[in-house]
């Protein structure tokens, strides 16, 4: 709305300790201890890295999705929606639109769900910050995963099973055995708050960026 788009470029710091708060449905402003944890600093006295960051993201997501009519229909106002998003994302009150669900057949029958543009701007945001710390494990435990990783993937796994094989098996003088295993509807019965129970951990003893904040865990 135009009041929203007012109040968005009309945000700034109140005071070094505190910062104008910005409510985007009525336009209402108050001040607010920057440091407390119910509110965040405004998006312009965010550091020059951190909104950097969001750029980053958002270029990243839009790589070889311009042509996209999702892309497309986000690009026309991105310079207002993308801030708009930094905001909602430090306020903690962003929530995930609607996604769109979709079936394929080959190489066998599948249910997708496709995020929002919008939510993917985030899920990039996101994995351009954890990717690299998960690629640092990978590669303390040997390479074992080849799943979504820059330079593997389904080619260079098949060939590391077929090294695999002719080592244990003594250059085929050895019966060895291979299981094959898929769990069914794995990512829908992910127990996200166990999934999580492993994540938190890990991430807080490896993730070391200007954004991060001990009260977001």
């Amino acid at each position: 709305s135009k009041l929203a788009c007012a109040s968005a470029w009309s945000v700034t710091e109140n005071s070094q300790n505190n910062a104008w708060n910005v409510n985007f449905n009525d336009g209402n402003t108050n001040n607010n201890n920057k440091y407390n944890s119910n509110r965040v600093r405004a998006v312009v006295a965010l550091g020059d890295e951190i909104k950097e960051g969001w750029v980053i993201a958002k270029n990243d997501c839009c790589t070889n999705k311009k042509s996209s009519p999702q892309c497309d229909a986000w690009r026309t106002d991105y310079e207002l929606d993308l801030w708009i998003l930094l905001y909602q994302v430090y306020s903690r009150t962003y929530k995930p639109s609607t996604s769109t669900c979709f079936l394929v057949t080959w190489p066998k029958l599948r249910e997708i769900f496709a995020a929002a543009f919008r939510d993917r701007i985030v899920q990039h945001w996101v994995c351009l910050r954890l990717e690299p710390l998960f690629e640092e494990r990978f590669v303390r435990q040997g390479n074992v995963s080849f799943n979504c990783r820059k330079g593997l993937g389904t080619h260079k796994a098949v060939e590391t099973l077929r090294s695999d094989i002719i080592e244990r098996s003594e250059n085929y003088t050895k019966e060895v055995w291979v299981g094959r295993f898929d769990l069914v509807a794995f990512f829908m019965n992910i127990d996200r708050k166990v999934l999580w129970s492993q994540l938190e951990p890990f991430i807080k003893a490896n993730y070391k960026g200007d954004d991060r904040s001990e009260e977001r865990f």
